[in-house]
This record gives structure tokens, sequence and C-alpha cells, in this order.
């Protein structure tokens, strides 16, 4: 089993994690077991909210024992690796989007990241028109989902009045999958568009957000993707829990129409640094402590001694009360 460690290099004790400068409790032990150990080393900020960033001490020679504080360590390891500080974020459909239901994407973290900047693309779309009458009215065949003022480009509609190529604006929606054009955002409608009954595509173009910290929030997300003009200032609701995972709704006009799938991009996230080791406590030390107690219980000492390339030497430690396995 995993036990995480963190520990504040400033102080000089052991806190409870990187959000929690609290001094971390006893942690309690069974014999027998092995334990996977992750170390986090954490310096002070000063920023609140945020107290600590994660320090990379992956060239430092690590040992961990276990003990006694005035004897020798009953066990230990010295054999430390780096664990992987690569985030990948992964985007999902939730809800499909159609005439009923509204579209919602999750975006996922593999790993809660500690540093680093990422982006969200939302693709180029296309929708099938089925007719254009005088009045310039667009009939597409499924909801549009599109917003005032987006940008759209046709591509393959035969009409009089529109450039095949050129980027048009949407002036405004009479129904979900109705709309109307200008040439300039908030420009003047253009009602004389005409076209026979038949087949066309009208698409909108891919946009990226702006870039994101590691720590952005649900509302930064939603903040970033609603300053896009494929999307708008009431286009998008998002919820979630920073670094974990993003649920991405579509709103307002985009509401009931089916999107592609978002992806990330320009994606630098890492992952916390950290040590990790395994430390066996099947050892006859330990059982020789524990049988001399009469509560199957003792008091220990997990102490951290970090060596840096320097010739820096650091020793940490936090209380443990190893306990007779009965199973």
């Amino acid at each position: 089993m995993a036990k995480k460690f963190y520990i504040d290099q400033d102080a000089g004790l052991f806190v409870i994690g990187p959000t929690d400068s609290s001094a971390l409790a006893p942690v309690t032990w069974k014999n027998k077991d092995v334990y996977t150990l992750e170390l986090y080393f954490l310096r002070q900020t000063g920023i609140f909210g945020r107290p600590f960033s994660f320090e990379n001490r992956s060239t430092a020679t690590i040992s961990v024992g276990l003990g006694l504080l005035s004897a020798s360590a009953v066990a230990s390891t010295a054999t430390f690796t780096s664990l992987p500080t690569v985030v990948t974020a992964t985007v999902t459909v939730v809800t499909g989007g159609t005439s009923i239901a509204s579209e919602v994407q999750k975006i996922s973290f593999s790993s809660k990241p500690s540093g680093g900047v990422w982006a969200i693309n939302v693709p180029a779309d296309s929708r099938t028109i089925t007719s254009a009458v005088t009045t310039g009215i667009f009939i597409t065949t499924a909801y549009h989902g599109f917003v005032i003022n987006e940008p759209v480009i046709f591509s393959t509609l035969t009409a009089t009045g529109i450039t095949m190529g050129n980027t048009y604006y949407v002036y405004d929606m009479q129904a979900p999958d109705r709309f109307r054009i200008s040439t300039t955002i908030s420009g003047t409608l253009m009602s004389t568009v005409t076209a026979s009954a038949g087949s066309g595509t009208v698409a909108t173009p891919a946009r990226s957000t702006a870039l994101l910290n590691s720590y952005a929030e649900a509302s930064d997300v939603q903040s970033s993707l609603r300053a896009l003009d494929t999307i708008s200032a009431a286009g998008v609701e998002v919820k979630g829990v920073s670094g974990e995972s993003f649920y991405i709704t579509a709103t307002g006009t985009r509401q009931n129409s089916d999107f592609p799938l978002m992806t990330v991009t320009d994606s630098q996230l890492i992952a916390p640094y950290g040590r990790t080791a395994s430390i066996n406590l099947s050892v006859a030390g330990l059982q020789t402590l524990l049988d001399a107690e009469t509560d199957d219980a003792v008091e220990l000492v997990l102490e951290v001694e970090v060596n840096d390339t320097g010739g820096i030497k650091e020793t940490y430690s936090t209380k443990v009360t190893a306990v007779e396995d009965l199973i």
C-alpha cells in the first residue's frame, strides 16, 4: 500500500499536504506489511490558497529509516526512484447533444498537476443546410448551436448574394435550426440572399483558448471558453475540481446540438515532483519491539535523510505507531 508524505523543507517538518501546512499527525503502520513510500518536497510560496510549490529533488540521494529515536533503525530503504511527471488530459463525451439533450464533455487529468500551462482547442464544425429562402433564412437539418456574431463560412451551397469561402457572421436565430447572417460582426442583416432548396454546408472555424494555469479553477476554464467567438458569454457552463476534472455543458443557443470533441493542446503540465521506494516491515527487529509491549503497539520515528549533490545533508522526521498485524 502507498503512503504519501509531504515535507515542508523551510519549516523542517512533515505536513498534511500541499494545501495544508499543519503538522502531520502520527501515522499507523502494521508490522509484516510492505509499504510504498512517496516523498514530496515542498517550498513555501507565501501565496494564500497555494502555500507550497513542489521542488525537484531527483538528483538527491535519499535514505529512510524506521525505529526508536535512540537506537538503530529496525527497517530502512535507500532505493528511491523518481515518480513520473507527465500529466495527460483526456476529453470524453458524457452526454451527446441531441434535440432534447445538451452536450456535456469532460476533461480529465491523469494526475493533479503541480505546474505548467494548458489550453483547450474547440475544433472546426460544420452543419448541413437544407434550404435558404428569399428572406435570407438558412435552415439546417439539425439544431445548429450557433451564437450571435459567430463566424461562419459557406463551402458548398449554391446561392446568390454570398461568396463561398468568405467569412460571415450569425445575425440572429429565428429557431434552433434557422439562422440569418451579416457581413460584419453586429452588422446589417443580409436579407437578399437567395438559394433554391437543396443541400450545402456551413462551417465554423477552430478556436483555442488562452493558456490556462495548472491550478485553473472551473471559473477560469469557463471564462476562457466564453471568450471565444464560437461560444460567447452564455454558450457554456463549466463545473469541476481544479486539476482533477471539468464538466463542460453547452448552454444558451448552443443547447440541443451535437459538437465535435474538444482537445487539450499546448499542454506543458507536470505532476508533482516526488521520489518513491518500498519499505518492508517484516523484520525481526520490529517484531522484537512489539513483543516487548503489552498493547501490541510501539511508538517509532520515521527519519528521512536527503543528501544533495552539493554536499548538503538534511534530515526530517515524523512519528509512526507500529502495531501488530493480527491477520
